[in-house]
């Protein structure tokens, strides 16, 4: 598993990306920080832009993953206390319950 406590103190808010005039060069903006990376076009839009996308939504990425963490932990918690047999539409009814926000 990811460790996510190695995030904790990233920049908080969205993060942007704002690209050059020549659109050879992203800069990615976290809001009330600045600059937080840059990415440079070398041979691939597509491996440009896509990378420039995965570094801007690193802090929903992460979110995500914490969430679905908490799934997991829960479901382990349900069939830990030998609640083994908890219909898939109760599990997903409880998981939204408390779990998912």
């Amino acid at each position: 598993m990811i460790d996510t406590d190695k995030y904790e103190g990233h920049a908080e808010g969205e993060w942007v990306i704002e690209m050059n005039d020549t659109g050879d060069e992203c800069a990615i903006h976290a809001q009330d920080y600045g600059t937080i990376a840059q990415t440079f076009y070398r041979d691939s839009d597509k491996l440009f832009f896509a990378t420039s996308r995965l570094i801007a939504d690193a802090p929903l990425l992460l979110e995500e993953v914490k969430r679905w963490r908490k799934v997991y932990q829960y479901i382990h918690h349900l069939y830990s206390s030998n609640q083994k047999t908890v219909p898939l539409y109760e599990l997903m009814e409880l998981i939204e319950e408390e779990v998912i926000e």
